[in-house]
């Protein structure tokens, strides 16, 4: 059986999509499934199965965000010197 719009437990993709390029996708994915059938086996609302997903990866889509648009204008690279690859990485992993 198979699920699929606002009355489902989702996870992975079908909980968030996170760009390939913040390396983080698999993690998310793992993460959201897991809480996917916890909450499912615990009868957990889905409300809060969702807003726990959201919580969890929201720096993640904050900072794909604010990096494809720099992409996109081609500021990027020019202020890539600029950006510690401390912070970078940091914003990029979810919470």
């Amino acid at each position: 059986m198979s699920c699929f719009g606002p009355d489902c437990y989702v996870a992975g993709d079908a909980a968030c999509f996170v760009d390939p390029f913040t390396g983080t996708g698999l993690l998310a994915a793992v993460q959201t499934g897991v809480w996917a059938a916890e909450a499912l086996l615990s009868a957990t609302p889905l409300k809060s199965h969702r807003r726990r997903c959201g919580t969890f990866q929201w720096r993640q889509l904050a900072a794909t965000t604010i990096i494809r648009r720099l992409l996109d204008t081609g500021w990027a690279e020019p202020l890539a010197a600029f950006l510690p690859g401390a912070w970078l990485f940091g914003w990029t992993r979810p919470g």
